[in-house]
């Protein structure tokens, strides 16, 4: 008996059905990501640190000519105990971080849900209008993996990324019942239309939706207050006689008063320099303290700056000064595109049996190859500059010599000096340089390093409809 194609076309169109999946990440295994920038995203309008978004994780039932579903033979009405809804990371601008990120079903009777779900499937992904999900989705209440305590099948997904600006997060559904609520969507009558695809004439295909909301919650924007003491003729004071420099982190809508050291016996306070865009030393300065503000996130730095006068005598070391580190060059590198080929042939390879695309016998074997670049990987590098200024004390012991003259009678009468008398005398000389020396220092911004973890090749043919090739002899 054999597994035959009726016609070149329908081979064509089945073997373009072949799925490669391949699966990168650092130690486990991980469904493909779904990358979803900021505007995709609805803003809640009264705490504006949570954005939601609607995930549509769906699960595919396919049934094939002889009548078999594939898939481990799940068909419409069976429950699917784990449905792999794939990652999804969320990314907003550099000064943001993300604090958590929960999911649960989506409610298409929710007050934001239009909005949400307008938002989320915008642009690209608005050929379909929320009817269309909605008349899919599961009739049945479905949860995620972890969300019971005793669930011993899987475990909630961790959060990745938390504290940075861009974080994601893997979605399994758990107990997905395959029962629409009003229609599934005819997958079969899909591919027929928008894709002209010819198939076997018992050959059915289903598609039911599990809605996913996400909400991302962010912490509160932050800034930065430097706050730095220095003499009024630019000398640093950060660790003399009880002052000390410091950054502090500002929260917004967070009030915020910063007061100057007071000066102690060795000095006098004579007052400051406060700003918002950059430093202040070139500004003048103003008599009291800034005065209280509360920081309303709109600019990520603020500075100010405390000047004393030392009192006579007070001798003050002289360390460096150095200008803030900012941005310059940066190094991209990006390979995401894993460059996939995949074949399907008859065993033994490189002796096949047969020509697969002309049947496959059901007593035969099949091998699959699959072929990609041995890692992929992103990054970018900045360089961060600045210049130091180091007042250097030269100390310097001299002894100069020299001859004094004295006058001599001449022979034929008259007089002449001449210097013969030999002097000397210690001398110490204590001069002051100025000397200014750029720095730099390389930063890492993003590094990513994926693995192959293995591949996945999805055909009818195969025994539970996919076969799954892990790397041998894989150094990447």
């Amino acid at each position: 008996m054999k597994k035959t194609i009726s016609s070149i076309l329908s081979l064509v169109l089945i073997f373009s059905s072949v799925l490669v999946l391949f699966m990168y990440d650092l130690g486990k295994a991980e469904a493909a990501v779904y990358n979803v920038g900021s505007t995709r995203l609805y803003q809640d309008e009264d705490n504006p640190n949570l954005y939601y978004f609607v995930g549509m994780v769906y699960y595919d039932v396919w049934k094939n000519n002889a009548g078999q579903w594939t898939d481990e033979g799940h068909k419409p009405g069976d429950t699917v105990a784990t449905v792999d809804g794939g990652t999804y990371q969320f990314t907003f601008a550099s000064g943001r971080r993300v604090k958590d990120i929960t999911v649960k079903p989506f409610d298409f009777n929710w007050a934001l849900a239009e909005n949400v779900f307008t938002k989320s499937r915008g642009g690209d992904l608005a050929d379909k209008p929320q009817k269309y999900y909605q008349d899919a989705t599961s009739r049945v209440s479905y949860n995620y993996c972890g969300v019971n305590s005793n669930d011993n099948i899987c475990k909630e997904t961790p959060v990745i990324g938390k504290g940075t600006n861009s974080a994601k997060k893997e979605v399994i559904v758990r107990n997905g019942v395959l029962k629409a609520i009003k229609q599934e969507v005819d997958r079969r009558a899909e591919e027929e239309k928008e894709n002209n695809k010819v198939f076997a004439p018992n050959v059915e295909g289903w598609r039911y939706f599990f809605p996913t909301l996400f909400t991302i919650e962010l912490e509160p924007p932050e800034g930065k207050a430097i706050v730095k003491y220095w003499t009024t003729t630019g000398q640093s004071l950060d660790g003399v006689d009880g002052f000390a420099n410091q950054e502090v982190k500002l929260e917004k809508d967070q009030p915020y008063n910063f007061i100057h050291t007071a000066p102690g016996e060795k000095y006098t306070y004579e007052g400051h320099k406060k700003s918002t865009q950059g430093d202040p030393s070139s500004l003048s300065r103003k008599s009291g303290d800034p005065g209280q503000f509360i920081y309303n996130g709109q600019y990520p730095f603020y500075y100010v700056y405390f000047y004393y006068q030392p009192k006579g005598g007070t001798i003050i070391p002289n360390g460096p000064r150095c200008t803030q580190p900012v941005p310059g060059r940066t190094i991209d590198g990006k390979i995401m595109d894993p460059a996939v080929r995949a074949m399907i042939k008859a065993d033994l390879r490189g002796n096949e049996l047969f020509d697969v695309l002309k049947g496959i016998p059901t007593s035969e074997s099949l091998y699959g190859n699959v072929f990609s670049r041995d890692y992929l990987f992103q990054n970018k590098f900045v360089q961060m500059t600045g210049t130091c200024e180091y007042t250097v004390k030269v100390n310097q012991k001299w002894k100069l010599t020299w001859k004094d003259g004295r006058t001599v009678s001449l022979p034929g009468g008259g007089t002449t000096t001449v210097y013969d008398i030999p002097r000397e005398i210690d001398d110490e000389r204590n001069p002051e340089y100025t000397v200014v020396r750029p720095y730099a220092y390389w930063t890492i911004g993003e590094l990513s390093v994926y693995n192959i973890q293995d591949a996945v090749l999805q055909n009818y043919a195969f025994a539970g409809s996919e076969i799954t090739i892990t790397p041998s002899g894989y150094t990447p």
